[in-house]
Parts: structure tokens; C-alpha cells; sequence
């Protein structure tokens, strides 16, 4: 079901506009009306709410997500279910690109600045790292660039193919089924060696 401009969810989050569509969910811009905050708020197509995975690995992704807090991760708020089914994610609101798109019309940055983006990066990556997750699908896809002011800030997002080795977290957040059952996950193109062989019990913060 499309949201609509106005709508309200969880009596808190109104929605209004569209900002991105994609095969399994849709992006909405929308405002905490409780602290007048802008947030995203991501709505998992109908269907895509009743496959059992798709909905755990997107829940499971809230929870990790929200454990990590780092400035360079993009911030996970809440999930819920729409009346009429659909699950939806509300998160931080990113105004930037995503690196992918930004390497299409840029060919080249300046050096201060790809080592301010790449510096980044490893700042979030080790914030995820001290909590024992392990990102799993780290590509320019996934590397959001937004402004802070004039300065560029760095977000990495989507967490859910992620590993946890922690295990206080991990008796809490089960493991996603596919990796149980020895598939691969990650895009092939980004993924370390042991990834692609399907090593799952090698994989830790050196596969990054």
C-alpha cells in the first residue's frame, strides 16, 4: 500500500513525500511530529511483508543498527507494521548520494577529500566492529555522502546481510537463515576471498 502525503504512522511519523523506490521497499521523507524531526521512513512492499526472511533480516537490521551509534552510521529510530501489513523501518534522513552515484559524475576528488571520506568509513566500520558486527556488503552502494554545514560526513547504511560475533548481542538477534543453511551473501564484486568461498566461521573485521 502507497502512503500518502499527511498520513500518520504510529500516531508520531507523518509522512510527506516519496523519495526513492526500489524493488522490495519504498522511501518516504517524513517528520517525528513529537519533536518536529525529519526522518526516512522505508515501507517493504506488500509483498515483501509476508516472506518470513525478508521481514526478519529487515527487522534484525533495526536492531543491530541501533546498538552500534556512530556518527558515520545512518541511525535506525523504529519499525512497526502498517495496518495492513506492510513493515516499515523509520531512520535517520540522509540529504546526500549514495558514493555509486556520485563516482558516476564525479571521476575524480580531490585527495583531502577522499581521505576525509575513506577516514570516515573506517571510523563507522570500527564503531560496528566494536560491537561485534560485521557489515558483510560494504560497496560505494552503501556509502552515503551528506553535508553537515559545509563540511562532508559520511554514512554507511544497510546492515542487513550483517554478521554479529558478539555473543551477548547475538543470543538476541538470531542469524540471518540463508547463512545458516552455507549460502553466500554480499555482492561479488566487493566481497573478501573467505566471503565468496561461503567461509562463514573465518569471516570477522579482516574480510571488511
Amino acid at each position: 500500500m502507497a502512503l500518502v502525503d499527511g498520513q500518520v504512522l504510529d500516531g508520531k511519523y507523518a509522512i510527506r513525500r516519496r523519495i526513492a523506490d526500489g524493488g522490495m521497499s519504498t522511501v518516504y521523507l517524513g517528520t517525528n511530529q513529537r519533536i518536529g524531526k525529519d526522518v526516512a521512513v522505508k515501507v517493504l512492499s506488500a509483498a515483501m511483508s509476508h516472506v518470513e526472511d525478508v521481514v526478519e533480516r529487515f527487522e534484525r537490521e533495526a536492531r543491530i543498527v541501533s546498538r552500534i551509534r556512530s556518527p558515520y552510521v545512518a541511525d535506525v529510530y523504529d519499525f512497526g507494521a502498517l495496518e495492513s501489513g506492510e513493515r516499515f523501518m523509520v531512520m535517520e534522513y540522509l540529504d546526500g548520494e549514495s558514493r555509486a552515484t556520485r563516482s558516476e559524475r564525479e571521476r575524480t576528488l580531490p585527495t583531502k577529500q577522499l581521505a576525509l571520506i575513506a577516514a570516515q568509513i573506517l571510523e563507522g566500520l570500527s564503531a560496528a566492529h566494536a560491537k561485534g558486527v560485521i557489515h558483510r556488503d560494504l560497496k560505494p552502494d552503501n556509502i552515503i555522502v551528506t553535508k553537515h554545514g559545509k563540511d562532508v560526513v559520511v554514512k554507511i547504511v544497510d546492515f542487513g546481510i550483517s554478521k554479529v560475533l558478539d555473543e551477548k548481542m547475538a543470543s538476541s538477534i538470531p542469524p540471518i537463515r540463508a547463512t545458516q543453511a552455507g549460502a553466500v551473501l554480499g555482492t561479488p564484486l566487493y566481497m573478501s576471498p573467505e566471503q565468496a568461498r561461503g567461509n562463514t566461521g573465518v569471516i570477522d573485521q579482516r574480510t571488511e
